[in-house]
């Protein structure tokens, strides 16, 4: 039973180095792919501060875990100050761009930190914050155009990969209740 337990412990051990490595792992491009669902509210400042315009914005978004983004499709609704009237309008941002000669791209730091910039020719939307949750989150402010203060939140709409870090506590768990050192 000494014997079992030790080598149990000797993999506990192991399996806790594994999962902290795992935890420190770096970003990339390639931890932002797939599909996300994403919300954005901010401010317009149109003529002044009399004249500001409150925007919601609701999406989604594709990107090929490459620093592209293949699709961006959202709904604006822009509300003036008084209330009195809002605009609603359906956009397709990537095809925009493309008709210009822009396009959109992102960038991740190996901190997790991470970019999305439009360029539309026209103008230049900037959108910088952090990837969250091994890819599956992201958390910015919009930095470009100047007259505009905002952020959001991106979520990937794709299933979730397998969590190995999840897995490995649900294993720890397990050995320590069978060699009971837990109830």
């Amino acid at each position: 039973m000494k014997i079992l337990q030790t080598k149990s412990l000797i993999l506990l051990t192991i399996l806790l180095l594994v999962a902290a490595g795992s935890a420190a792992a770096e970003c990339s491009n390639a931890d932002f792919a797939g599909r996300y669902g994403f919300m954005a509210q901010g401010q317009i400042l149109q003529d002044g501060p009399r004249d500001v315009r409150t925007e919601w914005i609701a999406g989604t978004v594709y990107s090929d875990g490459a620093g592209v983004i293949t699709e961006w499709k959202d709904t604006d609704v822009r509300v003036p100050e008084s209330g009195v009237s809002q605009s609603v309008q359906e956009r397709d941002v990537v095809a925009f761009a493309k008709a210009n000669g822009g396009s959109v791209t992102y960038g991740v730091t190996a901190d997790c930190r991470m970019t999305i910039r439009a360029d539309l020719v026209v103008a230049l939307i900037e959108v910088q914050g952090v990837l969250m949750h091994s890819g599956r989150e992201f958390r910015g402010v919009q930095t470009s155009p100047e007259g505009f203060m905002g952020g959001g939140v991106f979520k990937s709409m794709d299933p979730p990969a397998a969590d190995l870090l999840s897995d490995l506590r649900r294993l720890l768990n397990r050995l320590a209740v069978w060699n009971g050192l837990r109830p």
